[in-house]
């Protein structure tokens, strides 16, 4: 299990003491290498994704008790409709997007052995519940970051399970134990083979391309220094 600052303060040591030459001075923070994790963790997510290679339990993340309510289906604030449908009371963190399909894998009760609801894109869900087939059967789709749910019974919570673009946006959300679903303790949501693989990217991208900008400033600063006059000329 590695979490966040475990693996950041690892490629902060790569910077400092890895033969990389980067001194304390030169402006890299932590919360610019989380950003670089964050990216080329999400790059091979979709790398995975694009070679069809199913989700790892190790990348989903789950907002374990979403409160929702009934509000009226218009999407304009002076109009009703007279028309419910139940949605989240917040929007939720951005998810990955992959191929046009937004990874959240589950939207269902809070019980983790019920089954979740039937996931369909925005697009669809119009046309929801007009077959014999799916008429009474609960769906849910996200629009402009909310979770919305179709021919559900009552209900004031769910869960929804994803795979988020910002890992550590779950911070700002609570179980029904009142525990921030996310903690600078949490183990950051990678399997364990892409952490070094994730490492290497930044290594060679990110990392190279500060090298490669510091060498330029030195070279600048040399070069602009004018040689003192010899003998007086």
């Amino acid at each position: 299990m590695s979490t966040l600052n475990e693996i950041t303060y690892d490629l902060l040591s790569v910077l400092r003491d890895g033969g990389l030459n980067i001194k304390d001075d030169e402006g890299v923070t932590l919360r610019q290498i989380a950003f670089w994790v964050r990216g080329a963790r999400a790059s091979l997510i979709r790398q995975q994704l694009s070679k069809r290679q199913s989700i790892s339990d190790n990348i989903v993340q789950t907002l374990s008790c979403l409160d929702v309510s009934q509000i009226d289906a218009s999407t304009c604030c002076d109009f009703t409709t007279d028309c419910y449908i139940v949605r989240t009371n917040s929007r939720i963190p951005q998810v990955i997007e992959s191929n046009q399909v937004d990874l959240i894998t589950k939207v269902g009760p809070m019980h983790v052995s019920e089954r979740g609801y039937t996931l369909i894109p925005y697009a669809r869900a119009p046309f929801w519940g007009s077959s014999m087939f799916n008429k009474d059967r609960p769906a849910a789709f996200l629009h402009d970051g909310y979770v919305y749910i179709m021919n559900s019974d009552f209900i004031d919570k769910i869960s929804v399970q994803g795979v988020f673009e910002d890992p550590t946006e779950l911070a700002t959300f609570n179980n029904c134990d009142s525990v921030p679903c996310y903690t600078k303790d949490s183990r950051y949501p990678v399997s364990a083979h892409m952490i070094d693989t994730m490492k290497k990217m930044i290594i060679d991208t990110n990392f190279r391309v500060m090298l490669q900008a510091n060498v330029d400033k030195t070279n600048n600063a040399e070069s602009s220094v004018t040689p003192q006059a010899v003998n007086g000329q």
